[in-house]
């Protein structure tokens, strides 16, 4: 079973995949992006790729470094949903991108703030006492 932190650092780097390919898209001229894929970004395209790149290293790290790192994670999320919304015009491919971000947000705050649960069985002070 897939760990619940894994999960939440293996979307936070496919978003942050997904947010540098798509600038990389929107930068192109108009004429070879199409419809879906131009966000009008223009020149502060850098930007956000330099925001996504930091993500994507955050996210890489919160699979082996501590939980706190998670909000980190959110952080990052928050402000690049914050610059997206403020950089380009409000398309479908901007608004499920917000949504992205979104949940990037809501599950590192929720895998930095998760306990590891133990089992009551599995718990090393409920040994047997004999005698």
């Amino acid at each position: 079973m897939v760990r619940f932190s894994t999960l939440a650092a293996a979307f936070g780097a496919l978003v942050a995949v997904w947010t540098i390919v798509g600038t990389y898209l929107s930068v192109l001229p108009a004429r070879a992006c199409g419809e879906i894929a131009c966000t009008s970004l223009g020149n502060s395209g850098w930007v956000v790729e330099s925001l996504a790149v930091a993500l994507l290293v955050v996210s890489a790290v919160c699979f082996v470094g501590p939980k706190s790192l998670f909000y980190l994670s959110s952080l990052f999320s928050a402000v690049l949903g914050g610059t997206v919304y403020g950089l380009t015009d409000f398309t479908t491919i901007v608004a499920i991108t917000l949504l992205l971000y979104a949940a990037v947000l809501v599950l590192g705050v929720l895998a930095a703030r998760r306990e590891a649960s133990m089992s009551e069985q599995g718990n090393p002070m409920n040994l047997p006492v004999f005698g």
